[in-house]
């Protein structure tokens, strides 16, 4: 009786969708099927902004969130995380990091993508072949840029614990949100809410993501140039 949408244009093409398929009309999103009507509107996904924006303080910090400071105060920190998805665009990403070393070789030694990866449908051959293309180019950047000292991608293929997390958005300089599609994508707005206090920090979201419709004053880039991310 009720179908419900991330953003207006998703909403927009399924009732035009259903017009040109099945011949449904509608009137102010309310559709008449048969004897029954269906309301079809929208209803961004949200997060718990004050969870993010006020964590509870951990009691102990852990090794990783202290590693994660430490990076902070010697790098300038570009953050990226996404379940392992074909959609997300992770090659891309990685693809257009390397070229933007390349373009500027004075950032060398001075900045760092700490990418974290969250392992998805792992026993899916197509999954496991997408990983594989990921550590191979992860390994090739770092090759070919890093050196002693620094490694131009610090890459976590697994889940960080909320503190953990919450600790990389708050030292984190840009978020880079690149999917190649995505409904929404709720990363975007947890990077934004865990900046309530410091106001400091940059979010580059790709245009095919549904929360580019919400964060009008994000740098929106096409995901698949790489020009246009760096």
């Amino acid at each position: 009786d009720q179908i419900g949408f991330h953003t207006f244009g998703y909403m927009r093409h399924f009732l035009s969708a259903v017009y040109r398929i099945c011949g449904f009309e509608h009137h102010f999103g309310m559709l008449t099927v048969g004897d029954r009507l269906v309301n079809v509107d929208m209803f961004p996904m949200g997060i718990d902004y004050n969870k993010y924006a006020h964590p509870e303080p951990a009691s102990e910090e852990s090794e990783t969130a202290q590693k994660i400071i430490q990076l902070a105060e010697e790098q300038k920190l570009i953050i990226s995380i996404d379940r392992l998805d074909y959609s997300k665009g992770i090659p891309q990403r990685v693809r257009a990091y390397a070229n933007f070393l390349e373009k500027h070789p004075e950032y060398r030694g001075k900045v760092t993508l700490v990418m974290v990866v969250v392992p998805s449908r792992a026993n899916v051959s197509q999954y496991q072949a997408l990983k594989q293309k990921i550590d191979n180019l992860v390994g090739r950047v770092n090759g070919e840029y890093g050196n002693f000292g620094w490694a131009p991608i610090q890459y976590f293929y697994r889940s960080l614990d909320f503190g953990d997390l919450t600790t990389l958005y708050k030292v984190a300089d840009i978020a880079l949100i690149t999917p190649l599609r995505d409904g929404m994508n709720l990363v975007a707005k947890e990077f934004i809410a865990s900046k309530e206090a410091s106001k400091k920090g940059v979010l580059i979201l790709s245009e095919m993501a549904g929360a580019h419709n919400e964060l009008n004053d994000s740098i929106t880039v096409n995901p698949q140039d790489r020009k246009d991310i760096t």
